[in-house]
């Protein structure tokens, strides 16, 4: 497996979204909780008392821990921090790594990919982070990181003269993805084949999932599912384990977020998962390694 050499080798894909409050938007109160994967058994995971907001849970590819979004109010504005324990949930294990969002593990887990925006970081843009020895390189402008799953390519969403696109690369290579003009993309997802990639984009005034060849949308470009007046969608898309199903929330007319799956290759339409009345937000949805639970936050009551 092929980790990039050091540290660089990426694919670009684009992306505008709040991941994590800032300073001028307000901090919503929302914990980890645990369920199985047809959203029954629903059971309070993480939350770090003296932090407002927790979001994007990812697990390792082994499986044994962690890593979260976190935040916190110091002096007026939002910190944030990834947060690793271990899968337990365990808070003793604790570790904080200052100043991002939006990690994922490296295929082998020993590196975190991250971002970091303009009102926390001087010098924003994508991360990665050498879990041992605590050293980080800059990679690139851009949102939304993500790891093929083979190690060898990054996707991130980037800006160009032309606007945003889906850009893949490798060392010393780059390629845009898209063809059409986006408003709006946010958090790219690569299926655990590699084959496609999964995102929301806002096109011709309307937020679509799509999914897309890796190699680009000119080999394969599906719209999978459009939000409607009534039905709004977004806005990170979790592959399961086995590429058969995709989890992400839809939101109603009485403005609560609740969690669905679909599957990406037919034309059926998403499934509500069970107990998604527990509280407004019930957002980014992981699936864990073995595909039988699903992580995701909430701002209902922990308990």
């Amino acid at each position: 497996m092929r980790i990039f050499k050091r540290f660089f080798m990426p694919i670009l894909l684009l992306a505008m979204l709040v991941d994590c409050a800032s300073a001028q938007d307000p901090i919503q109160t929302t914990k980890i909780f645990l369920m199985d994967a047809d959203g029954s058994n629903v059971m309070p995971f993480i939350m770090l008392p003296e932090y407002n907001h927790h979001g994007d849970p990812q697990y390792s590819h082994d499986g044994k821990r962690i890593c979260f979004t976190t935040s916190m109010v110091v002096g007026g504005a939002a910190k944030c921090y990834i947060g690793i324990v271990a899968a337990s949930g365990d808070l003793s294990t604790l570790k904080k790594i200052e100043g991002g969002r939006r990690a994922k593990w490296s295929p082998d887990d020993t590196k975190l990919l991250f971002m970091t925006r303009p009102y926390e970081d001087p010098n924003p843009g994508i991360y990665i982070i050498d879990l041992e020895s605590e050293e980080r390189l800059r990679l690139a402008d851009g949102d939304h990181p993500s790891w093929s799953p083979d190690g060898s390519h990054i996707a991130y969403v980037s800006r160009d003269q032309n606007g945003l696109n889906i850009t893949v690369a490798t060392l010393g290579t780059r390629k845009n993805l898209l063809t059409d003009v986006y408003q709006n993309i946010t958090t790219p997802e690569w299926s655990p084949s590699g084959e496609y990639i999964a995102f929301f984009g806002y096109r011709n005034n309307v937020r679509e999932l799509t999914i897309i060849s890796s190699r680009g949308a000119n080999e394969f470009f599906r719209v999978r599912l459009r939000a409607t007046p009534d039905r709004m969608i977004g806005h990170v898309p979790s592959w399961s384990p086995d590429g058969k199903r995709l989890a992400f929330w839809i939101r109603g007319t009485d403005g609560v977020d609740r969690l669905h799956t679909l599957n990406p290759h037919t034309e059926d339409e998403p499934q509500l998962l069970k107990s998604q009345d527990g509280g407004r937000l019930n957002t980014d949805p992981t699936w864990s390694i073995n595909g039988k639970k699903i992580m995701f936050i909430s701002d209902r009551e922990f308990k």
